[in-house]
């Protein structure tokens, strides 16, 4: 094989690292005489995008290593940082006393492991970053059980039912790759492409009008939703739109891990620091619910320091303040005024997004929600069934978002209701393979059929796929814009 592409290509010249008899690290200039001699010849290059790897942090050992030589003092202050910090960054007089702490904080900016980002008028007052590799804050541990209570009938649901948002979101992506929607220099969908895609999702308001105002508010959700979370690309020179590189790493995390994902999009970023203790209150509560005034009674009493280090630590302690305000004290009081409203507006937050429902003064755990607080979600999976004329019938939640996706992409829809008919096939195949292996779809497949492939379905697959999986080019890209 590789002395005939050689003939076609200098393979041998852009050859970097020989991973293999069958796998090569090639230049990136080798794509284009490659892709046109096996054009020339009428075989095709399968193109797969991969999703870009995590980066690793290779400053991690002596950050680790630093922290073992901290006296008590300083890994008190550092933890605080440490469970403040959003992407790395946080405000230093919510992690310390910029008075009483200050030799503590010098100590850690001058062993390297906080750097100050500001100028500061006022010392130890401004944006923090953490070195890079330290390790997560030992979690705190809360006793909310005294909170529960049992739910009362006024809890209404609030917010979109996350599990089958989540397969909204497939199913659009897959939709707008298979349509071959494009965005316009406004900024909109292309008239032609959005009413294929409303056709592909079976939307009568899109197919005949082309335009998103026209979709059923579900289809709507789910392209706010796209945008929002940054989940799709637009080509810079063909304006197409295609799902983002980041979306397989999104979607194939755990349930709990997008949930946690989004509730931390959702909930303000002063609030971020109490998403631990309402998931133990949650998980606390399992099917239950929490009296939000006993939580806020708990929280008082245990681990007054989550939010914002107490200033003054001799004698009466305050909240961190500009040296002209008048101080609120570091008590019951100053809780319910500072801290009472963030905490509010963080569970009407979780509310909207639909982890938990609401009443005054109380809320519970949706079932996305018991999910998210690291509770077992109750009930058996549905199964797909694929019928040997290469048909499948994929009942709701039978699918994580990930796999529903890559079977959308390797499917053209029969019909669409509570239950979907999709279709394999060799167009169909082909679009997918430009995401995944043939190999992982079979095991999406084979894992969630409720019975044994049918073996013409196997054959039909392997046969489609073997021109597109002869060569293939998979490359790591730059996001688009």
């Amino acid at each position: 094989m590789w002395a005939s592409l050689e003939a076609l290509a200098p393979v041998r010249e852009h050859t970097l690292d020989e991973l293999g008899p069958c796998l090569r690290r090639v230049g990136v200039r080798l794509k284009g005489p490659l892709e046109r001699a096996l054009k020339a010849r009428g075989e095709p290059l399968s193109v797969r995008v991969l999703a870009p790897e995590e980066p690793t942090e290779t400053e991690a050992a002596p950050s680790r290593r630093a922290l073992h030589d901290l006296p008590p003092k300083l890994l008190t202050v550092l933890t605080r940082a440490l469970r403040l910090a959003e992407e790395g960054v946080f405000l230093g007089t919510r992690a310390w006393d910029p008075h009483s702490e200050a030799r503590a904080v010098d100590t850690l900016v001058s062993v390297g492991l906080i750097t100050p980002l500001d100028d500061e008028s006022l010392p130890r007052w401004g944006r923090y970053r953490l070195a890079p590799g330290l390790p997560e804050p030992e979690p705190v541990a809360y006793a909310l059980q005294d909170a529960v209570m049992a739910p009362p009938e006024d809890l209404t649901r609030r917010g979109p039912s996350l599990l089958a948002l989540e397969q909204d979101l497939a199913v659009f992506l897959a939709g707008v790759a298979a349509a071959g929607v494009r965005r316009t220099v406004d900024g909109h969908l292309d008239v032609a492409g959005a009413r294929r895609l409303g056709r592909r999702l079976a939307d009568p308001g899109l197919s005949r009008g082309g335009r998103l105002t026209n979709a059923s508010p579900r289809w709507q959700m789910a392209a706010r939703v796209v945008e929002a979370l940054g989940l799709w690309e637009c080509d810079p020179l063909s304006r197409a739109l295609l799902p983002a590189q980041r979306v397989q790493r999104l979607l194939s995390q755990g349930p709990a891990a997008r949930f946690d994902g989004l509730a931390r999009r959702v909930v303000e970023q002063d609030a971020r620091p109490l998403i631990p203790a309402l998931r133990a209150a949650l998980r606390a509560a399992g099917e239950q619910a929490i009296d939000e005034v006993v939580l806020r009674a708990l929280l008082t009493e245990q681990h007054r320091d989550v939010l914002f280090a107490p200033w003054g630590q001799v004698g009466a302690r305050f909240y961190p303040c500009p040296p002209e305000a008048t101080p609120t004290l570091y008590d019951d009081d100053g809780f319910d005024e500072v801290e009472g409203p963030l905490l509010s507006r963080a569970i009407d937050a979780l509310a909207r997004l639909g982890l938990v429902t609401r009443a005054p003064g109380v809320f519970a755990a949706t079932a996305e929600g018991r999910v998210w607080a690291g509770l077992d979600p109750t009930g058996p999976t549905p199964r797909l069934l694929l019928s040997a004329d290469l048909e499948l019938v994929v009942p709701p939640g039978a699918l994580p978002p990930w796999e529903r996706l890559v079977v959308e992409l390797a499917t053209s829809p029969v019909s669409r209701d509570v239950v979907d008919r999709l279709r394999l096939g060799r167009v169909e195949l082909e679009r997918a393979l430009g995401y995944v292996p043939l190999s992982a779809l079979l095991a999406v497949l084979e894992s969630r059929v409720g019975h044994s492939l049918p073996p013409s379905v196997v054959e039909a697959l392997q046969l489609w796929a073997r021109p597109w999986e002869r060569i293939v080019w998979e490359e790591e890209r730059a996001p688009f814009g």
